[in-house]
């Protein structure tokens, strides 16, 4: 019932354009239904400076884009290299390479990609996918910004490729609809320059961000590159290029899309991070806490 309830609340609150500042569905969204995540982030301190320049910066913007070795701890390299060759092996299967050849995939959501690591995965202890979304720096960085012990609500992993088609569904511009507020990581496998169709955002369209008041009345529409420069001019979009290792984390309640490859694939893994009570249904399927999990925060992430 609860989830029903906010569902209908977040409606509002895009209708009503309320995300430019702090209404009561927000207040029962942060001091009601996730009392105990707030308070426990509250209490957390944090000395460490990439924690807290990252954080800024998401703050400010919305997104904060720099190099794994910025947002993770130094053990985690080791899964990133390991979850890198799993996912690259996937993108290089003869399937894989037939739907690119035929510029189109089997995929009935978005046929200009597919999916190598699918929300339905399960991910066992030993799964390093799990290993690097509980990354201990990467965990606290995701709560300063959401103000919130965050829930890994999904782990994917997909390539892009170039079609014949025009841009459509997640390659044009729009807000996800997880929660109230969300940060999710993406990290490129591959060297993602102009011709892969890189990630963009608009800085600042983010929940209570400064943009955020020119915004669609329709959170889940899809907008052309036109319509939104009569918003927001092409000039204040950031279009995250980038080598192979390049880590972005954005709040995709602030408007982006994935972009349309030109000639080149894009090749990420991604995790999604929102609140305890997410609006939309987790997809993280893990049948227990692995035994290698130490924190309260990485337990919570996973409850």
């Amino acid at each position: 019932m609860l989830g029903s309830s906010l569902t209908k609340y977040r409606k509002r609150l895009f209708g009503r354009k309320a995300l430019q500042k702090k209404t009561l569905p927000y207040y029962i969204w942060r001091f009601g239904a996730n009392a105990g995540r707030t308070i426990r982030s509250a209490v957390q301190g944090s000395a460490d400076q990439d924690v807290r320049s990252a954080v800024a910066t998401l703050r400010t913007n919305g997104i904060v884009v720099g190099s794994c070795e910025k947002f993770l701890k130094k053990a985690s390299l080791e899964d990133l290299r390991q979850a890198s060759s799993i996912v690259l092996a996937a993108a290089s299967a003869s399937a894989v390479e037939n739907s690119i050849a035929k510029g189109r995939s089997d995929n009935a959501q978005k046929d200009f990609m597919v999916p190598l690591v699918p929300w339905e995965m399960e991910h066992g202890p030993d799964s390093p996918f799990l290993k690097l979304a509980l990354d201990p720096k990467l965990l606290e960085i995701v709560s300063k910004y959401l103000g919130m012990w965050p829930q890994l609500h999904a782990i994917g992993g997909w390539i892009h490729f170039p079609t014949a088609d025009s841009p459509k569904k997640s390659q044009l511009w729009h807000r996800d609809p997880e929660d109230f507020s969300i940060t999710k990581v993406f990290i490129y496998l591959n060297d993602v320059g102009p011709d892969a169709g890189p990630f963009s955002y608009v800085p600042g369209t983010q929940p209570f961000g400064k943009r955020n008041g020119k915004i669609s009345k329709n959170p889940e529409k899809h907008i052309t590159d036109e319509e939104m420069s009569k918003q927001h001019p092409s000039d204040s979009w950031l279009v995250c290029t980038g080598p192979a290792g390049t880590m972005i984390l954005a709040d995709t309640v602030g408007f982006h899309r994935g972009g349309k490859p030109k000639s080149e694939n894009r090749i990420l893994i991604t995790f999604t991070y929102t609140s305890g009570v997410p609006i939309n249904e987790r997809q993280l399927r893990v049948p227990q806490i692995p035994p290698w999990v130490d924190s309260e925060m990485q337990r919570y992430a996973l409850r």
